[in-house]
């Protein structure tokens, strides 16, 4: 009895092991595929050579139908020699699918036909072609910035990626904002994932319709989570600027909102929740708040030729984007309006360190060589060479040298504080 009690255990320990399921309790954070000072190795083999080329029909025929999101290919994933099989691969971007070679953005969800698989406990992985970014830093460089500034956000790293032995070419790799990913920052990881796709949470009398257009309810998609929403998006609208702060503090966690704000203005990020998309909101029961979480930086960090600089008042060309309905309350709130300042203070002085410049050329240095031998890259290597110092255009979006911007972004915001009349002198004793 006892020798037929440890086989059991004995099987079902391969069983996890072989699945590589997470175990309660078990920590798993996926600290090796996420190591930055390497190039890590995935390689996807479809057990139908012809798989490949029927995501891209499906994708190129239906990306516009919810019902894609749910379309995947089955494949075993080598990373860095670990095997998983059984996972789903799809397809994803609309901007970044554009690309014109077969390096498309790719998700890889290890728990879509097998319920409970994970990699070294994570879910899901984006693998992301950087396209139109020359320099394949931005999104890095972006995460790394609100990192150095203490905000929860995803964690990225550089592989290169095949397919039934293929090259397809050096990606990013992009942590996805999940269950696993909520587990290791909150208190609840169960709660309400919400992620904005079409508004930057407006709302108007009996107006529900836009809702679900405009929301995608990524966890607990019940008809709390709408009602929920709603009523939080209509307490943003309708509570006066003078209380915002007092009245919205117990529904909302400002300190993880304000500093992304900030930095959204700084980095010209227009593609965000300026534009009422790439970015998550998540209501940890435990707190019963709404939690904001940044998303996707690829367009952020440059000066287009044929746009103006974001101005931090309104004023400039810009002034509609301050007018939506988080920004415009903060800018009223007195409370609200120094801890903008403060964190535009803050989030320029860590974009312009020392640190980061030398994290730039080191990641710069780290993926030349894997892009040399990447044909499916729309730059050539001298592009790539000069996007660091020199304007690059790959497409109808433009981007000025990555380190061009941090330097005279920097100078910019600072005479723009100034002029408001802020002072960043002492920051450090506000902490």
């Amino acid at each position: 009895m006892l020798l037929h009690s440890k086989l059991n255990c004995f099987l079902l320990f391969t069983l996890f092991s072989t699945l590589n399921i997470q175990v309660k309790g078990e920590v798993n954070t996926g600290d090796t595929i996420f190591r930055i000072d390497t190039i890590h190795e995935i390689r996807l083999t479809f057990s139908e050579k012809d798989n490949w080329d029927t995501l891209e029909n499906r994708y190129n025929r239906f990306h516009d139908i919810d019902s894609l999101d749910r379309f995947m290919a089955m494949a075993t994933i080598k990373i860095d020699g670990v095997s998983v099989d059984s996972i789903g691969v799809k397809l994803k971007g609309n901007y970044t699918y554009s690309i014109t070679s077969g390096k498309k953005p790719m998700k890889i969800d290890f728990n879509a036909f097998v319920k409970g698989k994970r990699y070294k406990g994570l879910r899901a992985l984006n693998l992301s072609n950087e396209f139109p970014d020359p320099s394949m830093l931005r999104n890095t460089v972006g995460y790394k910035i609100l990192r150095d500034a203490g905000l929860i956000v995803p964690r990225t790293s550089f592989a290169k990626v095949y397919v039934n032995d293929i090259y397809k070419g050096l990606y990013s790799v992009i942590e996805q904002i999940d269950k696993s990913y909520l587990r290791m920052h909150f208190k609840d990881g169960e709660g309400e994932l919400i992620k904005g796709v079409a508004s930057s949470l407006f709302w108007l009398p009996d107006d529900t319709l836009s809702f679900w257009r405009n929301f995608e309810i990524k966890n607990k998609n019940t008809p709390e989570t709408w009602s929920r929403l709603i009523a939080f998006a209509k307490k943003i609208n309708t509570t006066p600027a003078e209380v915002f702060y007092d009245s919205l503090s117990t529904d909302f966690d400002f300190d993880s909102y304000i500093p992304v704000f900030a930095a959204d203005v700084i980095f010209n990020n227009w593609d965000s929740y300026f534009f009422g998309q790439n970015y998550y909101i998540y209501r940890d029961s435990t707190e019963g708040k709404y939690h904001f979480l940044a998303w996707d930086y690829n367009n952020a960090l440059n000066k287009q030729e044929d746009k103006d600089d974001f101005q931090i008042l309104p004023g400039g060309s810009n002034s509609y984007l301050l007018s939506l309905p988080l920004p415009v309350k903060i800018l009223n709130n007195k409370k609200l309006r120094s801890k903008y300042f403060d964190e535009l203070c803050r989030i320029n002085k860590i974009m312009a360190s020392d640190s980061i410049k030398t994290f730039i050329l080191k990641m710069h240095n780290l993926i030349r060589p894997a892009l040399l031998e990447d044909t499916g890259k729309e730059m050539s290597i001298q592009q790539y060479d000069e996007s660091l110092h020199k304007f690059i255009s790959l497409s109808d979006i433009g981007f000025s040298g990555l380190l061009n911007f941090i330097h005279y972004r920097n100078i910019q915001v600072n005479n723009m504080l100034n002029k408001a009349g802020h002072s960043c002198e002492n920051l450090e004793n506000k902490k």
